[in-house]
């Protein structure tokens, strides 16, 4: 549709009237407005965001989970966080499950068994970090989750809900002016909280004549233009169900200030507007227009000579997502507060040309990301469902709880809709819901009077300090953990302790300290730890959540038992159901685990073998470490020009060998030889080497073993393989709705594009993905595809 001749006139004077206030009207002098806001604003700010593999679990089910730590000013992965705390509540607050997982470049993945510690219910699932308890604004992240019992609960079905509505009428900008024509956010929920979808309804004044009418979209939310008359009353008058209901629309304000925002495409045009009433009170008085996102601010000074102030700004000079409007008086009392929101340059990446083949019992699954390279690093997480499903019910998504949740007051109900498949219409709707928020989550008295401070530390893995009670020298050995080197502490005879930071314990590791006697050798040290944090600290601060999205049941659900589940003693072993429990041997699980060969080292094969070049010439390689460079190459490698193999050093890939010439091999804990390449692509033609070293294995003899060891009282969780239960029917209904078929936390783009998995294949004719994800660069990744099992 062709804009009317009324809105082009409109926007040309918008043009004429207000460009010159735009290029002059940015203000520095507003000291006490920015100061204050810049000593808020100081701290760094972090986002947690997790994608939950569903919303709805069976008891006898696992909780996958993949979170992201974000720079809440850049939007990109945090390269600092590196202790994430996450807790699972009941509707008492009383944690259920906790555990600290470790991040990595703002990253990691972690599960919760549903075990026997849960009963049916809600429940709340966070995540946060120690220095997110140091600010009021939600930088956690806090997410409803349903627990079916199905000893208690055996069927689930469609819940009653009484037809009561709640509607708010709430005008731009925050207050209602009489004699001004005012936009008026809607919002009708019902006493679950949910919006209620289609809702019509009209305004009328105390004649009982309407003056206005409304429609909300699906999610009950709308907007309406009212001109209010002063000694008038007016009331909303919604039908639905048969029901009638009439809602007050009060404090109409006889005098003061209304705030109106228009998207004009490249720019976006702000009108302030005042009633003939007050301009004789405050024409000579000077206003503030303060634009921020959390981090940065700009200010504008305004007056009022007419009853209307035009303000144009490019959106080029507007923050990328969220950006907060505020207007100020003369003595820097907040007026008025309007949110909105900037797409440009918001990148959100989707999914293409999803394909799925069968290979045995399993599917495999690929696909491409609209505009990303595997050379851009990134990661994503993937649910997959039965295209029935209704256990996905979360809220949100990467994008909506990074750009949006943090800066309302609230929780937005499927926040998630607004950030796919973006369009016009979507763009609109967002607006309508940031109409209907009011003011932000910054709150002003607390930026002028309370600005955050860092009573709550960054941590950095766990510290120790080690106080000496006794002791026979002035050195203390701490031996290595499997994610942190070995340590030699060297006191004075006047100091009482040793500190040690950024240790990664995980599980059940110890801590091994050894005092180093006049012999050089160890004995058990006399110490007292204390350990920082010892304990997941409490979240005290509570955000209200919504239940997970409802999807209308036809029929109620029977729930079926399953064939095996984390409650019956199954495991699942690199997707391998097993039915008996079996211990395994360090050495059968690395085995098992490794592409290639492992070579165990014993203090007999080390001494035999000096060097790696001599080692490795053993084992058909070519070495040479003359003049202190080592060179390793292959006579018949499988790929062409291409004579070296891939070395790994303790996970990390080398690219330069010089120093391996001066290799320990007192070290060496074993190696694995994978000759054939498997698993690196064309750069493994000439095989591959793993060195894993044991800094411990030389400490030990050297110093003998006459060590203390101390139990860390708070340890990382490693993450464990996500556990599929099986079931007994997947044709099912239940299985249908509320079944899983895999969850992959962890899925990049291979050297061609293309990001690959494998589920098990249940015989079904349709699966649903559920991508999320993000790259360096803040381009967050996001999508949900049916795929044809063909």
């Amino acid at each position: 549709m062709k804009p009317s001749f009324s809105i082009i006139c409109f926007r040309i004077s918008l043009l004429f009237l207000c460009i010159f206030s735009f290029l002059t009207g940015f203000s520095q002098e507003n000291t006490n407005v920015i100061e204050s806001y810049a000593t808020y604003s100081k701290l760094p700010r972090e986002i947690a965001y997790v994608h939950l593999n569903k919303s709805i679990y069976i008891k006898g089910e696992c909780i996958g989970f993949s979170a992201y730590i974000l720079d809440k000013n850049t939007k990109k992965p945090s390269s600092i966080t590196t202790n994430l705390y996450c807790t699972v509540s009941n509707k008492d607050r009383s944690i259920v499950k906790s555990q600290m997982i470790k991040v990595n470049n703002g990253y990691a993945v972690g599960t919760f068994d549903v075990n026997e510690d849960f009963t049916s219910g809600d429940y709340k699932f966070m995540a946060y970090t120690n220095w997110m308890k140091n600010f009021d604004e939600q930088n956690i992240f806090v997410e409803s989750i349903k627990i079916i019992d199905p000893e208690t609960d055996n069927i689930i079905k469609s819940e009653t809900i009484e037809n009561n509505l709640d509607a708010q009428f709430l005008p731009e900008g925050g207050h209602l002016v009489a004699d001004i024509q005012n936009t008026i956010g809607i919002v009708v929920k019902n006493t679950e909280g949910f919006g209620v979808p289609q809702i019509t309804g009209e305004i009328l004044d105390n004649t009982n004549t309407a003056v206005s009418s409304f429609k909300t979209n699906d999610l009950g939310i709308g907007r309406v233009l009212l001109t209010p008359i002063i000694g008038q009353s007016y009331t909303a008058k919604i039908e639905h169900l048969g029901k009638t209901f009439n809602f007050n629309i009060s404090d109409i304000k006889p005098r003061g200030i209304a705030l109106s925002l228009t998207d004009l495409g490249k720019n976006v045009a702000i009108k302030l507007s005042t009633n003939t009433s007050t301009l004789s009170d405050i024409k000579n008085n000077t206003y503030k227009l303060a634009i921020h996102n959390g981090n940065e601010m700009k200010v504008i000074d305004f007056g009022f000579e007419n009853l209307d102030v035009l303000k144009l700004i490019k959106k080029q000079d507007l923050n990328p997502g969220i950006n907060i409007f505020t207007v100020f008086d003369k003595t820097n009392k907040p007026l008025l507060e309007r949110l909105y929101f900037n797409h440009d340059k918001v990148n959100i990446r989707s999914v293409n040309n999803p394909k799925v083949s069968k290979d045995f019992d399993s599917l495999k699954v690929s696909f491409s990301v609209n505009q990303l390279s595997a050379n851009t690093k990134h990661n994503m997480s993937v649910s997959v469902l039965h295209s029935d499903t209704k256990s996905y019910g979360s809220h949100q998504n990467i994008a909506s709880y990074t750009l949006l949740q943090p800066y309302v007051n609230g929780y937005i109900e499927n926040g998630a809709y607004y950030f796919q498949n973006i369009d016009r219409k979507k763009k609109y709707e967002l607006d309508n819901l940031l109409i209907t928020q009011g003011w932000s989550s910054y709150d002003w008295n607390t930026i002028f009077n309370k600005p955050p401070t860092n009573t709550f530390v960054f941590e950095n893995g766990i510290g120790f300090q080690a106080n000496i009670n006794s002791k026979k020298s002035n050195q203390f050995l701490m031996f290595a953990l499997r994610e942190s080197k070995g340590d030699v502490f060297v006191v004075g005879d006047s100091e009482k302790s040793f500190i040690k930071t950024g240790l990664f314990p995980s599980d059940n590791e110890k801590l091994n300290i050894g005092e180093i006697n006049s012999k050089g050798k160890m004995d058990e040290p006399n110490l007292y730890i204390q350990f920082s944090p010892s304990k997941i600290p409490e979240y005290i601060n509570s955000y209200k959540v919504l239940k997970p999205n409802s999807i209308p049941y036809t029929v109620a659900t029977q729930i079926q038992p399953f064939a095996s589940s984390i409650l019956d003693g199954t495991q699942e072993l690199d997707e391998v159901l097993i039915e008996a429990k079996r211990e395994e041997t360090r050495m059968e699980q690395l085995e098992r685990r490794a592409a290639g060969t492992l070579d165990f080292f014993d203090d007999r094969k080390r001494r035999s073998n000096r060097t790696l070049a001599q080692y490795l010439s053993r084992k058909g390689f070519v070495t040479s470490d003359y003049g202190g460079i080592l060179t390793i190459t292959v006579r018949n490698p499988l790929t062409p020009n291409n004579t070296t193999p891939v070395v790994y050093l303790n996970g990390s890939l080398l690219s330069d060998f010089g120093f391996l010439a001066t290799f320990d091999m007192n070290s060496v804990d074993y190696i694995e030889i994978n000759k054939s390449g498997v698993g690196e692509g064309m750069r493994g033609g000439a095989g591959v080497i793993k060195l894993w070293t044991d800094p411990n294995i030389q400490f030990r003899s050297q110093y003998g073993e006459n060590y203390k060891d101390y139990e860390f009282p708070l340890t990382f969780s490693k993450a464990k393989t996500f556990y599929t239960p099986k079931y007994n029917f997947y044709k099912s209904q239940f299985f249908k709705e509320y079944g899983v078929v895999g969850w992959k936390p962890k899925v990049v783009l291979d050297t061609d594009g293309i990001a690959r998995f494998q589920v098990f294949d249940t015989s079904n004719d349709y699966i649903k993905i559920f991508v999320e994800g993000i790259d360096n660069d803040g381009n967050f990744i996001i999508d949900e595809k049916i795929i044809t099992v063909n």
